[in-house]
């Protein structure tokens, strides 16, 4: 495995249990995937998570699911790499669910594809340059499907799925969802160390062929945002009037050198092309030099608070009405969080 993959799998699979995996080859013998012109999320880190929620569907027979949203973002990923990297390249899809293997099976068959997909279970101690990793389950799923905790527990199958790759992983799945199982949380965390949690925009940058990049190394949108997105609901909060129903995060990975970050959250003003008009959304902008934050003034009360109990911070915050805005100075320390405590 690259270098990087082997430091996130001991950490998500092995040091819990006081255990440890080194790299047997450099990064110059496994740069297969980060010397390409395949436009990663963060330059020179070969592992993706692509955030796909989508919704999972049984079949009838075997009771085994799929996703079509995933299976749709595996084909868009393969295509990309192909086409990028070099047709020659070994890729296989690994899948938890049979019944998403057999659906991109077929999938592969009409676009005449000779692409191996295979069952976590049946790629034990193989490898190959790159693993589409496609994990099926989801917060929105049909009554009946019940609940996901016996896939999250079985730390042994979540390791050979995220071990299996030599140059470089990819990651598709409902990340809130894989958060729940030990394995695959602390591989997201620490993969996030190296690189950030990207959804459909990336698959749209994928799709458009452009490879532009901020001074960070992160990949950017056509519009010149990060394509860094997470998404999740969030409760709206009645005491006021601005009808919040979604807030996307876009986490940026940012030097060393920045002890502050600036964020601006925009109320109702901007139509959202997913979620209407009345959404919040929260862009990490170009991070800036901030000193000492203080006095700032409190717009909204409510959520100063929120803010405040969330980031176990002091965070003021200073409004501007006149552009309709609300904007927070954050610590650097605390820009990474999960959606699992962001909520209002």
């Amino acid at each position: 495995m690259h270098p990087l993959l082997v430091e996130v799998v001991s950490y998500a699979s092995y040091e819990s249990h006081g255990e440890n995996i080194e790299a047997g080859r450099g990064e110059d013998e496994r740069a297969l995937l980060t010397t390409s012109r395949f436009p990663l999320p963060m330059q020179n880190c070969p592992i993706v998570l692509l955030n796909i929620v989508g919704t999972c569907r049984q079949d009838i027979i075997s009771h085994s699911l799929t996703n079509d949203e995933q299976t749709a973002s595996a084909i868009q990923l393969i295509s990309s790499l192909y086409d990028k990297v070099s047709p020659n390249i070994s890729v296989v899809v690994i899948c938890l669910y049979l019944f998403q293997k057999e659906c991109i099976q077929k999938e592969f068959e009409k676009l005449n594809w000779n692409v191996l997909v295979v069952s976590v279970d049946g790629y034990q101690a193989q490898e190959c340059d790159v693993v589409v990793l496609v994990t099926t389950r989801s917060s929105n799923r049909s009554g009946g499907l019940g609940d996901s905790s016996d896939f999250l527990r079985d730390d042994c199958r979540a390791t050979v799925a995220l071990s299996r790759a030599k140059h470089g992983l990819f990651l598709v799945g409902d990340i809130e969802t894989l958060r729940g199982g030990k394995v695959w949380s602390r591989f997201i965390d620490r993969a996030s160390d190296f690189t950030m949690v990207v959804g459909q925009e990336y698959l749209n940058v994928l799709r458009s062929g452009s490879c532009k990049r901020d001074r960070f190394g992160q990949l950017l949108s056509a519009s010149g945002r990060v394509v860094a997105n997470f998404v999740d609901e969030v409760v709206p909060n009645s005491s006021n009037n601005n009808n919040l129903q979604r807030v996307e995060w876009l986490e940026m990975k940012l030097g060393d050198e920045m002890d502050q970050v600036l964020v601006e959250l925009k109320i109702g003003r901007d139509k959202h092309p997913m979620y209407g008009n009345n959404g919040k959304e929260l862009l990490l902008l170009e991070p800036i030099k901030c000193s000492n934050v203080t006095n700032v003034e409190a717009m909204d009360t409510s959520l100063a608070n929120a803010w405040k109990t969330i980031m176990g911070l002091g965070v003021r915050i200073h409004g501007e009405e006149e552009e309709n805005k609300i904007i927070f100075f954050i610590h650097l320390n605390f820009v990474k969080m999960s959606l699992n405590v962001f909520r209002f």
